[in-house]
């Protein structure tokens, strides 16, 4: 009765929180009602009557019959204590007690202890072992002269507790004692018993759960897969009207059955915001992708020509706007924690110094100037482009970070990653589009040559903005041209509903001739450095000529 109350005066705080005409459905108020009954369980008994739980120091103010203490191992109590990094031990030592150290806080943990077993009769425990880690565990050096008294051995070192195994009571596991108790404790450990037994429970949830488990083992394609055959109202790729990213297509290639969950079934993992310490990877992406966009978007009629560097102007103008941006991100409480965001601010602004570096000495080397930036395509009123595959017309949309051009005409696509290059070494083995995980410069290609000069080459590459990567350089590839369309088509051949991406195998090439009716020629170079602009010749296919 206590718990309806409870809920009852919640629901009408409801009220107040509502506010307008909203209007609650009766699926949600059976959702909350549900929710708060079962956050609303009242104590049964009086206190002072029952099992009590909690924390060893709570026991030094409880008048109890019996007591277990369970995790009794060395490396849980005490465990390994640490000093504090914002208070070090030479601080507190100086504090005149106000401050405890490691040591108190060593004795108040066992005096803890010591209250808790002064019960009049107490039971202590401890794991063998850490499944996790697959390592042995050790008793606690305050339950070892427990252990040396019920074994008669006042030497026995704590390595050799095993040693006073007939003085203890052993348990070989949960389940073993779940299983061996005269009545169970909970519904779970009934039904636990009971499937043990080779009954069979009507249970339709756990029928499914073990469907899916049996079926994610197997070697079969299956709906738990991915395997979609048969089934109706799924967006067709290849109409030429639903567009569709590199980004997802990379996705699928990387893990069939993340892409049908995450971006099919639209389940996704809940984001914990408060947990970030610092700036997350993607707002520091972010963050080095607009400063630059910004830059030269500003600087359109001041851009550097063929083989000139920028000018300090530009790159104080460069500074300038990134302090505004990291403030900007900073006001937006996404740069985590002041301490940590000073170091990673300083970062940002050394990477982008960094980036105009090895800027100007790309473009110095391919004789290039910077043309534009975020060249948009699929997007904001810009139509998207279409690769003609087997099936029909695939749509993609996306964003080229920057184009250059080379005094031949030829035009340079570069697509910045804030990332370390690691991610980009299976290009080197001779696979270029790595097995499909690597679509984004093929695909920026075929705008860029459409929307600025279909007569003049392009050439894709790859950059990274962050500094500390890999400093090592990627060779560049003997192979300059293929087939796009037939690299499309592979890739929607793989993911049409009823195949199996398990099947999909990665081709590698050393062929130095270009494929029959190749069209259009995509080449780049590799480079790298710590900070580095990592360009890696990235081709439409790697397979294409077999």
């Amino acid at each position: 009765m206590i718990a309806i109350e409870q809920t009852l005066r919640s629901l009408a705080d409801l009220d107040g929180a509502l506010g307008g005409d909203a209007r609650p459905t009766v699926e949600a108020l059976r959702d909350i009602v549900e929710a708060e009954l079962e956050a609303r369980v009242p104590r049964v008994g009086r206190f002072g009557e029952g099992v009590f739980v909690g924390p060893v120091s709570a026991a030094a103010s409880l008048d109890v019959d019996l007591v277990w203490v369970v995790g009794l191992s060395e490396d849980l109590y005490p465990g390994r204590l640490t000093p504090d990094p914002l208070l070090p031990e030479r601080v507190r030592q100086v504090s005149g007690g106000a401050l405890p150290v490691i040591a108190e806080r060593v004795d108040d943990l066992r005096l803890a202890l010591a209250a808790a077993l002064a019960a009049p009769a107490s039971v202590a425990s401890f794991a063998r072992g850490d499944l996790r880690r697959s390592t042995e565990r050790l008793p606690s050096r305050w339950l070892m002269p427990s252990i040396r008294a019920l074994a008669g051995a006042p030497a026995l070192a704590a390595t050799k507790w095993e040693d006073a195994d007939e003085a203890l009571t052993a348990l070989s596991s949960n389940w073993s004692e779940t299983r061996a108790a005269e009545l169970p404790a909970t519904e779970q450990e009934l039904r636990l018993r009971l499937l043990a037994a080779g009954e069979e429970l009507d249970d339709p949830v756990l029928a499914g759960a073990a469907e899916l488990i049996e079926a994610r083992r197997g070697h079969a394609f299956t709906r738990f897969d991915g395997n979609l055959t048969g089934v109706e109202a799924l967006p067709d790729l290849t109409d030429g009207s639903t567009l569709i990213s590199t980004t997802a297509l990379e996705a699928y290639a990387k893990c069939p059955h993340a892409y049908f969950v995450e971006r099919m079934l639209g389940v996704k993992a809940i984001e914990t915001p408060e947990d970030e310490v610092r700036i997350t990877p993607i707002h520091f992406g972010n963050l080095i992708h607009e400063t630059m966009d910004d830059l030269t978007r500003e600087e359109a009629a001041r851009l550097p020509g063929y083989s000139e560097p920028w000018t300090p102007a530009q790159r104080e103008r460069l500074r300038e706007l990134a302090r505004a941006k990291a403030d900007d991100y900073e006001a937006r409480g996404l740069t985590g924690h002041p301490r940590l965001w000073a170091t990673d601010r300083a970062s940002i602004l050394a990477d982008l110094d960094a980036m105009l570096d090895d800027d100007d000495a790309f473009r110095r080397a391919e004789d290039a100037r910077v043309l534009a930036s975020e060249l948009r395509f699929g997007m904001r009123g810009i139509g998207p482009v279409h690769v003609e595959v087997a099936s029909g017309t695939i749509g993609l949309r996306g964003s080229a970070d920057r184009v250059d051009e080379r005094r031949d005409g030829t035009l340079i696509v570069t697509d910045i990653k804030s990332g370390s290059a690691r991610s980009f070494a299976d290009i080197e083995r001779g696979d270029p589009l790595v097995a499909g995980t690597k679509l984004q410069l093929p695909a920026y290609a075929s705008p860029r040559r459409r929307a600025m000069a279909s007569s003049r080459s392009l050439r894709s590459t790859g950059s990274s903005a962050r500094s500390g990567g890999d400093a090592s350089p990627c060779p560049s590839m003997t192979r300059s041209r293929c087939d796009t369309a037939r690299c499309w088509t592979r890739w929607r051949t793989a993911s049409a509903p009823g195949s199996s991406p398990r099947s999909r195998r990665r081709r590698t090439t050393t062929s130095s001739s270009p494929a029959r009716g190749a069209t259009p020629t995509v080449s780049g170079t590799a480079r790298s450095g710590t900070p580095t602009r990592t360009r890696t010749r990235m081709l439409p296919c790697g397979a294409c000529s077999g």
